[in-house]
């Protein structure tokens, strides 16, 4: 018999949690497993509702894709709101009894109305902002069956359409922007009540504008307040609390800083008029590229929290996208297989030492995917995957995933291993960023076809065992202890333990370090070093590369092509020719004067000075220097730019590393290894230089400072700063505004 028989991947599985579209009879929401994460935030929660203090009233959650945080905030929505009999079952079950005691206490005295929006949703400034924002609010009042007097802008919109004060259809007819959407005021009226559609509502503002006609609407912070207080005053909710997902792509619009304003202003409304953000990002406000007053401003507001990776949540969706289509068979053979081993109890035990009994059934419940191979991939979608999709993805593969694998008979292979896991994610290891599989995949590439002609055991313990050491190599310090992802034979033996390999571990390690494949340390493990090189001799080199690379550019410089793409980067659509120099934030101030009096020669150009930081720590000092100097006579016509994403100590070392093993590899002819090592270096600034495409940088221009995306630098050096310095350029003049203006070419010969 073969799994597929009694299993199959459920099809309409998703495998990501939407909160603004709910079914309201749906009770997904139930089937999240509380963790301490999750109680932790739910213990703010309570705390910004109750508290008398004068903290923030509002909740800024930060993570990862796949961590659970969008399940977990659709819970907390519903735990604020709906009504206590169909919440107590599910509060019933916390394991925190503290926090248990505090929901219900609050649920006695307090219900929560709950808005529900996520992404962008047409934002591109504050009034879109406040449209968006309006929109959901109507759209959860009217799910609720909620009538309320405070009129929205819509309704105030339709409101004196639905006035004869004005011929709107002489307006609408004059307006092709207008009536290429709609013909007559009773269709654009019937538009805006139905769908309330923000862009026919800004295109209409626009013309009202053009016609020198003005409709007075409310700020957003002052409406939702009155509709707060409506609410109250209704005793239909004693608060309001908007809860905003995948609010990460709102940190990446230009106009984020005004944006963000308007939503500290709704922040400040949580003591008195009751209204609270829930916000959930990928990205903390300390990384949305803000100003350090906007930064602290956002952060006197909220109350910031991380929400990492659990374990749990991969289990979860793994046993959601898995159908038991015989349950009394696969109970079966799970007794069979699993339950009557006892190995099976210690080692799930051992995972889940510190998780409730209900992480211990999940991981039960994932039969016939092994318990060793179920915890390996919580680590690869913590760290390899983009989002738990694509974990989703390994489940439903029909050619390397699970879905190959149910297609065996169950005495064959009665459980599904981590060699499949490597085989599934072999090309993301391979495009791994971080180094950490760099020599992992010289290894596999270096020995598989030696491996795999000694057989199916052999190959399968050679993959677990490099799967192993490229997690291991992921965790921080304080994970490494007592870790199942140390690459140990008892590791190996719990990996394989029930399987038709376990017998077969001992002979097959044998001959991996015999055969010094990869040879056992001193310590009993199977670790892939870093490099195979001999490292007394990196070491001495990377002594020296420090000394020589101590200016972060110099490093940078390593790859030629580097200055020429940041500046592509940096001044993409702008006009005037540019001379553009690269410098290291945290050289000496007397150099950085000396060099910068003598690097820009040509008087026609724009001069732009870009400073790089090795550290986040530079950035304060250099920014104050740069604004000092910035109004001097001698520097005042220079543009300096301080990119905000910094080149890292982590990747400096990196480099460093690379650039010494290829020095000692060419010491050593070591052809091959010198050029990939100089190669894996080049890369490393390449990674860098990519991340600058989507991240910011800060304008300083006589003693003012600005912040922009990098690829948009260039249009704003054309509006606002070029025209300044060459006030009699043709920049200037509008028409030529399309093409480089300066260009380097030689007159033709006279006749």
């Amino acid at each position: 018999m073969k799994y597929s028989e009694i299993l199959q991947v459920n099809a309409s599985f998703q495998p990501f949690y939407d909160i603004t579209n709910e079914r309201l009879d749906s009770k997904n929401w139930q089937y999240f497993i509380a963790n301490k994460k999750f109680y932790n935030i739910l213990n703010k929660v309570t705390d910004i509702l109750t508290s008398p203090d004068n903290g923030p009233r509002s909740i800024w959650i930060q993570g990862t894709y796949g961590t659970g945080k969008s399940h977990s905030t659709g819970v907390i929505k519903h735990l604020l709101w709906d009504d206590e009999k169909d919440t107590d079952d599910f509060i019933n079950n916390f394991e925190d009894f503290q926090v248990k005691a505090k929901i219900k206490k609050l649920r006695k005295e307090t219900r929560v109305f709950p808005v529900a929006l996520k992404g962008v949703s047409n934002i591109t400034d504050n009034r879109t902002f406040s449209l968006v924002l309006e929109k959901a609010v109507k759209k959860s009042l009217k799910d609720k069956k909620i009538v309320l007097k405070t009129k929205s802008d819509f309704e105030r919109m339709v409101h004196h359409l639905e006035k004869d004060l004005i011929d709107w259809n002489s307006i609408i007819k004059s307006h092709p922007k207008l009536n290429m959407y709609v013909n007559n005021k009773a269709k654009l009226i019937d538009e805006l009540k139905k769908k309330e559609d923000v862009e026919k509502i800004m295109v209409l503002e626009s013309i009202l504008k053009e016609e020198d006609l003005h409709i007075s609407f409310s700020e957003i912070d002052k409406w939702l307040s009155e509709v707060s207080n409506e609410l109250r005053d209704k005793h239909i909710a004693d608060s309001m609390m908007i809860f905003w997902d995948e609010f990460t792509s709102m940190l990446e619009l230009e106009r984020k800083s005004e944006i963000l304003s308007q939503l500290q202003d709704i922040a400040e409304l949580g003591r008195d008029n009751k209204v609270h953000l829930y916000v959930v990002s990928h990205r903390r406000p300390s990384q949305a590229g803000l100003s350090a007053d906007d930064f602290e401003k956002v952060l006197d507001r909220f109350v910031p929290l991380d929400y990492a990776m659990d374990p749990v949540t991969t289990y979860h969706i793994i046993n959601g996208a898995i159908l038991k289509k015989d349950f009394t068979k696969w109970e079966e053979t799970k007794n069979k297989h699993l339950d009557k081993e006892p190995k099976f109890k210690d080692l799930i035990n051992r995972i889940a030492k510190n998780e409730s009994a209900a992480v211990k059934d999940e991981i039960i419940k994932l039969f016939p995917i092994h318990p060793y191979a179920a915890y390996l991939a919580t680590f690869v979608a913590r760290y390899i995957g983009s989002t738990d999709r694509s974990i989703f993805d390994f489940i439903s593969n029909t050619e390397k995933g699970f879905a190959k694998f149910i297609d065996n008979e169950i005495e064959e292979s009665p459980f599904m291993t981590a060699n499949r896991i490597w085989d599934f994610f072999i090309d993301d290891f391979e495009r791994d960023t971080s180094g950490n599989f760099k020599s992992v995949m010289d290894k596999y590439k270096s020995y598989i076809d030696i491996i795999e002609n000694k057989g199916d055991e052999y190959l399968a313990i050679f993959k677990g065992l490099l799967l192993l050491n490229g997690l291991f190599r992921m965790l921080s310090s304080d994970e490494t202890k007592d870790s199942l992802l140390v690459p140990s034979q008892e590791n190996i033996n719990m990996m394989f333990s029930g399987t038709r390999y376990e017998k077969e571990i001992d002979k097959v390690l044998n001959f991996i370090d015999a055969d010094k494949i990869i040879p056992k340390t001193p310590s009993g493990l199977f670790h892939v070093a870093f490099s195979s090189l001999p490292p007394g001799e990196i070491e001495k080199e990377k002594e020296k590369l420090f000394n020589s690379y101590k200016d972060i550019v110099s490093i940078i410089n390593i790859n030629p092509g580097a200055k020429d793409n940041i500046r592509s980067i940096l001044t993409n659509a702008l006009l005037r020719q540019n001379e553009l120099n690269l410098y290291w934030a945290g050289e000496q101030q007397h150099i950085i004067k000396t060099r910068l009096s003598k690097d820009f020669t040509k008087p026609y150009t724009a001069h732009i000075a870009v400073f790089v930081l090795k550290n986040d720590d530079e950035k304060t000092a250099i920014k104050a220097f740069l604004k000092q100097i910035s109004t001097d006579d001698e520097f005042n016509s220079i543009i300096f730019v301080v990119i905000d994403e910094e080149f890292g100590n982590d990747r400096y070392l990196t480099l460093i590393e690379y650039l010494a093993q290829s020095t000692v590899a060419r010491n050593r002819n070591y052809k091959e290894d010198e050029i990939n090592s100089s190669n894996y270096a080049k890369s490393t600034v390449d990674e860098w230089i990519k991340q600058l495409q989507i991240s910011y940088s800060s304008i300083i221009f006589n003693g003012t400072e600005s912040n922009h995306v990098n690829n948009k630098i260039g249009s704003y050096l054309n509006s606002n700063i070029v025209i300044k310095i060459f006030r009699y350029g043709l920049e200037n003049i509008q028409h030529l505004q399309k093409g480089t203006v300066w260009t380097i070419a030689h007159s033709r010969a006279s006749i």
